[in-house]
């Protein structure tokens, strides 16, 4: 009962969808993830994140900065929308506004965002010394930021981009690919498994019944 149960759990998971390449989630994921060849990772050309990664103290970002330096793993001038360089065995570093156009937890975006941050720059407004609206304007930006409506007009205009670019919405409705041999092996290994198991004690309680009767 128990095989039968783990047999047709395994198979109903396997029809739902194929096994998928595991995401790095984090900048430690993918630096191992880029070290087994498994993985890409492009970074702007010259940017101080790059000094950044390569002088580290930490293995792992350092190895990142060293492997995108050595491969020139860099980004090229492509709209994020479409560019080629954002696929299943790849991943970007920039700036965490302009990924979010194209990266979220949004249904219509084809790619994850990582929580992680390397780098935090802080933005401001100059005003001029005395500037007579400087609390209320402080505090009516505070606002706008606890808000939440910096966030939503970012995701509505990464909206709209999506929707003028058919490259992109062509990508995000492409037919899922058949199941093959491969992503059915864990399947027929627990069936093989159970009938296997299911053979030896019907020999056991074979062979017990004869020495009973004797």
């Amino acid at each position: 009962m128990i095989l039968s149960l783990s047999y047709s759990a395994v198979l109903l998971s396997v029809l739902t969808f194929p096994s998928q390449i595991p995401i790095p989630r984090n900048i430690e994921e993918l630096s191992k993830a880029i070290v087994k060849k498994n993985y890409k990772c492009f970074a702007p050309r010259g940017s101080s994140l790059l000094d950044y990664l390569v002088n580290h103290k930490q293995d792992y970002k350092k190895i990142l900065g060293e492997e995108i330096i050595h491969n020139s793993w860099y980004l090229e001038p492509y709209p994020l929308t479409s560019t080629p360089q954002l696929d299943v065995n790849s991943a970007m570093l920039t700036s965490r506004t302009l990924l979010q156009i194209v990266a979220g937890r949004e249904a219509w975006k084809d790619s994850l965002l990582s929580e992680d941050s390397l780098i935090s720059l802080m933005c401001a407004f100059p005003m001029k010394k005395g500037f007579c609206y400087k609390r209320k304007l402080n505090t009516l930006i505070s606002r706008l930021n606890n808000a939440g409506l910096y966030l939503k007009i970012i995701s509505d205009e990464s909206y709209k981009i999506w929707l003028s670019d058919p490259a992109a919405q062509r990508s995000s409705t492409a037919a899922e690919q058949p199941l093959s041999c491969t992503d059915l092996t864990g399947a027929f290994l627990t069936l093989l498994t159970g009938l296997l198991l299911s053979l030896l004690i019907v020999s056991m309680e074979i062979a017990q019944a004869r020495l009973t009767k004797r």
